[in-house]
């Protein structure tokens, strides 16, 4: 059985191949391409158009397949007019247009009631915050629109045609859906979208099935954990550091704590925190190759520098080496100790959130699962299992795209559960114990 999981990150667009033969599973990268994107003079943009074309050129030249869905990236969304045509390319959720949506969002429904309300952290950068920005503008865009689309939705409506249902464990993530799975009616009266929002969807549902849209849900269901006694860090632009629960935690404790309750596959939530990520290495290195920034990282000795990695002023600042070096409590000189701090601060956060974890679950976490493109980062990895003290196991990297075709293996009854799904990734993949580095 072969299927393809289309899968559109912040920093490009994979079409992965997985088969499942014998028992086993397997991967193979068939096309990718960079996520476009493009300034217009007011808004930093999507290219919609362009990620349609390589998509349909990645399918057409892909051979035989049973099916094939995508996962995209959270928040982000299209509006489309009564025809079905998209309005204009969907605005980038690093747009700081976003801060005025917050603000208001913030004067007229508190944060404390929105996240009662939804168990969605309150970001600058949610769906809700961005409508809200569009209203205060009087975005003509919005007023015209007959239709909303999230990315994963909208990515198929125009590939495929048909279908505009959306899939519940992206809608989750726009601080729009109940803790009940439903349109949450407080927030979307106020944001005044109620006659633009579709019909929700299960992933698994629809002939061909729907992934997961959501590329974390996706991973997660991929993660190769067993009992209840694990997290996972989805390691790659974010970091989302969580579990796996079946009832949400809401409550003032986990709202404080920075945490959100997101819908996952078959009826779970993924209690997580979302912690900035490879973003801060990406943006700081310049011309250099990732590979060349963790040799000067790893020359370096410890730093001991502190700053705070989920910083404001750091989710899209204009220069992240010198914003970094503002918000730290001590002297980043070199290009080495920058990248060296970075990648510290990472650690300890992730050794900070699994901790409170614990707490607030009341779960003892044996061992944390790494999946996806930061299990190549094995100075990153390194650093984490000296943190947090516990067994840090890396892998599969290719977790998004394993989730996402196994969930189309489960709609099609190949796959029974996202725990046989669980079984076969441990059967097929190795997943390397990461080695504390020395103190």
């Amino acid at each position: 059985m072969r299927v393809l999981a289309v899968d559109a990150g912040a920093g490009s667009v994979r079409v992965v191949e997985v088969a499942l033969l014998a028992g086993r599973l397997s991967a193979k990268t068939l096309a990718a391409f960079p996520t476009p994107w493009y300034y217009d003079g007011a808004f930093e943009r999507w290219d919609v158009a362009a990620m349609v074309g390589g998509i349909r050129d990645a399918l057409a030249a892909a051979g035989e397949f049973y099916s094939w869905s995508v996962d995209t990236w959270g928040v982000d969304f299209g509006l489309l007019d009564e025809g079905g045509a998209l309005l204009a390319d969907p605005i980038r959720y690093r747009d700081p247009s976003h801060q005025v949506g917050a603000a208001e969002l913030e004067r007229l429904l508190s944060r404390e009631r929105r996240y009662a309300l939804t168990g969605i952290q309150p970001l600058v950068f949610n769906t809700a915050s961005q409508l809200m920005a569009r209203r205060a503008r009087g975005d003509e865009e919005l007023r015209r629109a007959r239709r909303l689309l999230f990315l994963p939705d909208l990515l198929h409506h125009l590939v495929a045609g048909g279908d505009t249902r959306i899939e519940r464990t992206i809608a989750s993530t726009s601080e729009m859906l109940g803790l009940d799975g439903e349109w949450q009616p407080e927030v979307v009266s106020l944001l005044g979208v109620e006659p633009l929002l579709s019909p929700l969807c299960e992933a698994g549902e629809g002939v061909p099935p729907r992934a997961p849209g959501h590329d974390t849900a996706a991973a997660v269901v991929a993660a190769p954990g067993e009992g209840e006694g694990w997290a996972y860090i989805s390691s790659g632009t974010w970091s989302l550091v969580g579990v796996e629960l079946h009832a949400p935690i809401p409550t003032s404790e986990a709202l404080a704590a920075g945490f959100t309750n997101e819908r996952g596959v078959g009826g779970t939530f993924r209690f997580l925190k979302n912690v900035m990520g490879l973003w801060l290495l990406e943006r700081s290195r310049g011309e250099r190759s990732v590979e060349e920034c963790l040799a000067l990282a790893a020359s370096d000795g410890q730093t001991g520098v502190r700053f705070e990695v989920n910083h404001p002023t750091l989710l899209n600042p204009a220069d992240m080496a010198s914003a970094i070096r503002a918000i730290a409590d001590g002297p980043l000189e070199g290009e080495g100790r920058l990248y060296r701090c970075i990648l510290e601060n990472l650690a300890r956060e992730y050794a900070e959130t699994i901790a409170t974890i614990e707490r607030l679950t009341g779960r003892a976490i044996e061992a944390v699962h790494v999946v996806g493109g930061g299990c190549r980062n094995r100075l990153l990895n390194s650093l984490t299992a000296a943190a947090l003290r516990r067994r840090v196991l890396v892998g599969p990297v290719e977790a998004t795209a394993l989730g996402n075709a196994l969930v189309q293996l489960m709609g099609i009854g190949v796959v029974g559960s996202a725990a046989e799904g669980r079984r076969l990734v441990r059967a097929s993949f190795a997943c390397d114990q990461a080695v504390p580095e020395p103190e």
